[in-house]
């Protein structure tokens, strides 16, 4: 018996074969419709443009530190760019440790 494509699936004889050459993954963005007052959202499109983004990236990049959702490559990111722009001073205290120097951090991710 011949193989005959049924929906995807080839079939003939005692011998079943899935057809992936068509397979795709979709991945969706959902639309979401805020209310701002008008001079706020003028400010944070002047700020997204300032700063070589969109709007949209601004607010689905604020969701993803909202979340706690924030990849390897984002968080290191994060990291060199506060490592370069702000000053390092412990003030005189012994360093006792990396949960110490995070303290707030940590304690600010864990009452989300």
């Amino acid at each position: 018996m011949t193989p005959e494509a049924v929906g995807g699936v080839l079939t003939g004889g005692d011998e079943v074969r899935v057809d992936t050459d068509y397979v795709h993954t979709y991945y969706v963005l959902m639309n979401v419709t805020l209310s701002a007052d008008q001079d706020l959202l003028e400010k944070a499109r002047r700020y997204a443009q300032q700063h070589g983004t969109s709007l949209n990236q601004l607010f689905r990049d604020y969701l993803q530190q909202l979340t706690g959702d924030v990849g390897y490559d984002e968080a290191a990111a994060e990291f060199a760019s506060i490592a370069r722009t702000k000053p390092g001073n412990s003030k005189g205290r012994a360093w006792s440790g990396r949960v110490d120097l995070y303290r707030d951090r940590l304690e600010s991710i864990a009452n989300r």
